[in-house]
């Protein structure tokens, strides 16, 4: 999280009688969040965006599966639907790294699996 603090002092002078000068201090504090985008969180698994996309030799995938007993997985298929790659998301890790040097330019989805329940898919675009 990223945190901007500033302060701002003015005066203002009333009409009345301007000689009454009232000075005001405003403090401004913002804070950012700067994490990834969070796709899917449940008790079992939370999964991240893909990064970078577009991507041109590999993405990454963050990923933290909270019950070591759920089966997830994550595959990539083309435009048509044909699976190309299977990477399974296991308790004791928390990063995919897809290898894309083997595609073409394109247009590919990745689905999560939970149990064998596809969860989600997001596009995954390939330029080289």
């Amino acid at each position: 999280m990223l945190t901007s603090q500033s302060s701002v002092r003015f005066q203002v002078f009333p009409r009345t009688s301007p000689q009454d000068v009232q000075d005001y201090s405003v403090a401004i504090s913002i804070n950012e969040k700067l994490g990834k985008p969070v796709l899917f969180h449940s008790k079992d698994i939370t999964i991240y965006d893909v990064y970078p996309n577009p991507v041109q030799d590999q993405a990454f995938i963050d990923y933290q599966v909270h019950n070591e007993n759920v089966n997830a997985k994550l595959i990539i298929h083309n435009i048509l639907g044909r699976p190309l790659d299977e990477y399974e998301l296991y308790s004791s890790e928390t990063l995919i790294k897809i290898q894309t040097e083997d595609y073409t330019s394109g247009i590919y989805f990745y689905t999560l699996y939970v149990d064998n329940n596809g969860i989600l898919t997001r596009k995954l675009i390939i330029r080289k």
